[in-house]
């Protein structure tokens, strides 16, 4: 590395570093006693603690934007009408200003009859990132069928993870459907190639496991260290 490059990558970090807006987030989510389970579906790391599930989320830089996906399984109500069923407190330490802050959201839904509750249409977005983290999970085992130097089985697992995915409502037009697709096009491409060796699957590997990891944790943009990921 010579000097000039060593001075750009250096330059590049303390960009990063400079832009960072929130250190130590989480969210902790308390469901009410109409609550039968909370699930992360998001590769976060969560814990069960008194009162709820706390969701470590880490760092927030300037322009970053995070999607997380929750499930939250509530059994049948008695009472009809708006009923709070979780609250969700997000707790941070700004930057510059090394100052804690708490935000607390409800979370709230409209109880109605079994007959009303069918005919709803499920929101098209909640079921686009639900296909997203699904081909996340469908990266995890390609990863762990390469290990394995099973090639086959990791083409056909991400070539089912892209029909999946292709499918989506609006898939032509989100941005990180897209991304996602085109990403799994050419991973299939690159495992399609003759005479693939164990660097080349390990680049492969390695390859999904940023991906999966970027998606998984719920980043839809992010730029750190001067590079965007």
């Amino acid at each position: 590395l010579d000097g000039d490059a060593a001075a750009a990558a250096v330059a590049a970090e303390l960009d990063g570093l400079l832009s960072k807006t929130v250190q130590a987030a989480s969210l902790l989510i308390t469901p009410s006693n109409d609550v039968a389970s909370i699930e992360v579906l998001n590769d976060l790391t969560a814990q069960v603690v008194p009162g709820g599930v706390l969701v470590e989320l880490g760092d927030f830089y300037s322009g970053e934007q995070r999607r997380l996906l929750f499930k939250i399984e509530v059994p049948a109500m008695a009472g009809l009408g708006l009923a709070q069923v979780a609250q969700f407190e997000f707790t941070f330490v700004s930057i510059p200003e090394l100052e804690a802050h708490t935000i607390t959201v409800p979370v709230s839904v409209n109880v109605v009859p079994q007959d009303v509750a069918q005919a709803r249409v499920p929101n098209v977005e909640v079921q686009r990132e639900k296909l997203i983290q699904d081909v996340q999970q469908a990266k995890r085992a390609s990863e762990s069928a390469l290990r394995d130097g099973d090639v086959t089985s990791a083409r056909t697992t991400l070539s089912r993870a892209w029909d999946q995915l292709r499918s989506a409502p609006g898939a032509e037009t989100d941005s990180g459907v897209v991304e996602e697709l085109e990403f799994i096009e050419h991973t299939i491409a690159s495992l399609e190639a003759d005479g693939l060796s164990e660097t080349d699957l390990a680049r492969s590997g390695l390859s999904m496991s940023a991906s999966r990891t970027r998606r998984a944790r719920g980043y839809t943009t992010r730029t750190q260290g001067g590079q965007a990921s």
